[in-house]
C-alpha cells in the first residue's frame, strides 16, 4: 500500500503548478510562454524519471486545456505519442500552436464522455478551471478568477469512436 500511496504523490507532484504559474500571473508563467528553463526541465526530469520505467507507448491527455501536463510529459518522453482532448476552442488554438512542430502529438477538439452528443460547459475567466459542472459558491469565493462564467456548447464523444 506504501508504494501505491507513493506512486500518487509522486502524479500530484508531476501535475502541481509552480506558485509563479498561478491565474492571476497566467501570461507571464513559462509554460505560457513555452520557454521552459534549461534548469527547470533537468529538475523536472531528475525529479520524475521513475515515469520512464513504465515505458509508455502513447499518453493520453483528457482536457489537455492549453498543453500544460502535454508540455511536462514531452519534457520526459520526448518520443512518445501524446493524443490531447481539448474541447475548448481557444484553448485548442493554443495547445495547437505549442505543438505545431511534433510529430509525435495529435489533438482533438472535443470533449471524451460515455455517451456522444453535446453539452453545454461554463467557461470563466480561468479556462482550466472551466467544466461541465457548474462552479460551486464557495470555489468563486476563494478564487475569484473563477467567477465570471459563460455556457458554450462542446461536442462529446467516446474514446473507442
Amino acid at each position: 500500500m506504501g508504494n501505491i500511496k507513493k506512486l500518487v504523490r509522486e502524479i500530484i507532484y508531476f501535475f502541481t503548478y509552480k506558485k509563479s504559474d498561478n491565474p492571476i500571473d497566467f501570461e507571464s508563467s513559462t509554460l505560457k510562454k513555452n520557454n521552459i528553463s534549461n534548469f527547470e526541465k533537468k529538475k523536472f526530469i531528475t525529479q520524475n524519471q521513475w515515469l520512464e520505467k513504465f515505458n509508455f507507448t502513447k499518453i493520453i491527455d483528457i482536457g489537455a486545456n492549453e498543453g500544460q501536463a502535454a508540455e511536462r510529459f514531452r519534457a520526459l518522453l520526448p518520443q512518445t505519442p501524446i493524443l490531447s482532448f481539448e474541447p475548448l476552442p481557444e484553448p485548442f488554438k493554443v495547445l495547437n500552436e505549442i505543438f505545431a512542430n511534433d510529430a509525435n502529438f495529435q489533438s482533438f477538439n472535443f470533449a471524451l464522455g460515455d455517451k456522444t452528443g453535446s453539452e453545454f460547459i461554463y467557461l470563466n475567466d480561468y479556462s482550466p478551471s472551466s467544466s461541465i459542472l457548474k462552479m460551486d459558491e464557495e470555489h468563486k469565493k476563494h478564487f475569484k478568477h473563477t467567477t465570471n462564467t459563460t455556457n458554450i456548447e462542446i461536442q462529446i464523444k467516446q474514446l473507442d469512436q
